[in-house]
């Protein structure tokens, strides 16, 4: 856009801000454990079943053990969103009987009750770079499985790693929002935090960000969150993967924004390699 024809779109009605689009990268089982909140630690799964995470990222794969359905009841009286995937993915279980069916009344009852106790882990999705909320990278469900996914034992990869994996709050409610294509992400992270905002999730995981620190009237990140903050929503964001250049790696500076850093593992892998 021509610096002129800038300055007419900032100048017209029902436009607030007006800046460049960037680029933005991916950041990414033993998380948890790592920060000392281990399996003994005590939650309430049915306070922590009434939270909605939104995740913003590359979208999720609902067939993972991380995003079952079973155990959990309807969604939160108060989301407002939607299960709007594209092609290829469903949210889970979105059907479900109720009393007003022509059966008997008892059989209806159960029927409701067994749709209360097992309807949706993952409540919402919407889509804004591809024709499917499908994650295809594995960033997405990652991440949000780190954030709010089930309980999963005896995961490993390929017999690394077993464990348990797990979210931090296992028991919360997912809603994805796609607005990274592959490894990047643009300016559809405004449109996602507007339908976060009104979708009415509690808290926004922004596992992504710029190379460099911007303004934060030009960083769609920090606008995004400072118009979550406002609403009363936290915004999560990730430091960078780039702690060894320094402070100045990291771009997440936002004082709205709860920026989460990474840390080295501190586990060693080790495999036998047979050279014939």
């Amino acid at each position: 856009m021509k610096r002129q024809r800038n300055f007419q779109v900032t100048g017209s009605k029902g436009a607030v801000l007006v800046f460049p689009s960037k680029v933005y990268q991916l950041y990414t089982t033993r998380s948890w454990d790592f920060l000392g909140l281990n399996q003994t630690v005590k939650s309430n799964a049915a306070a922590e079943s009434n939270v909605i995470v939104g995740v913003t990222d590359t979208g999720i794969w609902p067939e993972s053990d991380s995003f079952s359905d079973e155990g959990f009841g309807p969604p939160p009286q108060k989301w407002k969103g939607a299960c709007k995937v594209g092609q290829n993915l469903t949210c889970n279980k979105q059907k479900y009987s109720t009393i007003s069916d022509l059966r008997p009344l008892f059989i209806s009852l159960i029927l409701t009750m067994t749709w209360y106790l097992s309807f949706s882990k993952l409540i919402g999705a919407r889509v804004y770079t591809t024709d499917s909320a499908r994650d295809t990278e594995g960033h997405g469900s990652h991440t949000a499985s780190t954030a709010a996914g089930n309980n999963v034992v005896s995961a490993s990869f390929y017999g690394f790693a077993e464990g348990t994996a797990r979210g931090g709050v296992p028991s919360a409610r997912i809603a994805t929002y796609k607005a990274c294509n592959g490894i990047w992400c643009t300016s559809d992270i405004l449109a996602a935090f507007d339908d976060t905002i009104a979708d009415g999730v509690d808290l926004i995981t922004v596992p992504l960000g710029s190379v460099f620190m911007s303004e934060f009237y030009s960083d769609p990140v920090a606008t995004g969150a400072f118009h979550a903050a406002e609403k009363g929503v936290l915004v999560v964001q990730s430091a960078g993967n780039s702690g060894l250049a320094g402070f100045q790696s990291v771009a997440s500076v936002a004082p709205w924004i709860l920026s989460v850093a990474a840390s080295t593992t501190d586990r060693h892998f080790v495999a036998a390699v047979d050279y014939s």
